[in-house]
């Protein structure tokens, strides 16, 4: 009866790499060859000699731009600096899409391919989860304020694959370890807090790509308390641990 659940994943996996795959072939034929208007030529300068752009800086942004710029991949700097952004902008699809798959589930309100109506969910899941799925992701990756961001070396397709992440971190964590979800085992409290540790790393990290990040403050924060009250001990117990780990990876300013 597991059969089904597994083949499930492959399929959620192997749909999300087949859709950012594509998208970043077209990115690739419709890729700027130069630099490109506004900041593609200081980030560009600034990412391949390692040095600091105008505020805030993005000091993410250009320790990984440094690296990628000396890959020996045999292309002009620029033009491997824009293949930077097409990437990255790919990956954000692929993430994307699990997102809306998360979400496609939730929304259904039960869980496909489990139990005794496992092969029955599974044609469900087909055309009511995977189906949106590939047309949300699709309307994204070829929508044109997204795909104009693929195409020429820039902060903001980091950022879009940062803004994806941390949604689809935020929203499993949020609905598998609230309060409610009654987490029994030492392993299971471990795990839930562990995952929240991820989070809070890859928020700092985000924070040092691009402040922008902090437009998703008032969503989380609403959402965090709605879950978990903020009249309890454990609710300003388990943001006390985050913080340091928040603070590791803003680290990166430094």
């Amino acid at each position: 009866m597991l059969a089904p659940l597994k083949t499930s994943r492959w399929i959620e996996f192997g749909l999300a790499t087949l859709i950012s795959c594509s998208a970043l072939v077209v990115y690739i034929q419709t890729l700027s060859p130069t630099i490109d208007f506004i900041d593609s030529g200081e980030l560009a300068a600034v990412t391949y000699t390692l040095g600091i752009a105008h505020p805030t800086g993005y000091p993410l942004f250009t320790l990984v731009g440094h690296i990628f710029s000396h890959l020996p991949l045999g292309l002009r700097v620029i033009y491997q600096m824009n293949l930077m952004s097409a990437i990255f902008c790919a990956g954000g699809i692929f993430i994307f899409f699990h997102l809306l798959v998360f979400v496609m589930r939730e929304i259904g309100g039960q869980k496909f391919a489990r139990a005794e109506q496992a092969k029955s969910n599974f044609k469900r899941e087909i055309w009511f989860v995977f189906l949106p799925s590939i047309v949300g992701a699709a309307t994204l990756a070829f929508s044109q304020t997204y795909w104009s961001q693929a195409l020429s070396v820039e902060v903001y397709p980091m950022h879009v694959f940062f803004l994806v992440s941390l949604v689809l971190l935020f929203i499993k964590t949020l609905l598998t370890t609230r309060p409610r979800v009654h987490v029994t085992s030492e392993v299971g409290r471990k795990l839930a807090l562990r995952q929240w540790y991820l989070f809070a790393y890859v928020l700092g990290l985000a924070f040092t790509n691009h402040l922008t990040t902090i437009l998703l403050a008032p969503a989380f924060l609403f959402a965090f308390f709605a879950s978990w009250e903020w009249r309890q001990r454990q609710t300003w117990s388990l943001l006390a641990r985050m913080a340091p780990v928040f603070g590791l990876g803003l680290s990166v300013y430094l």
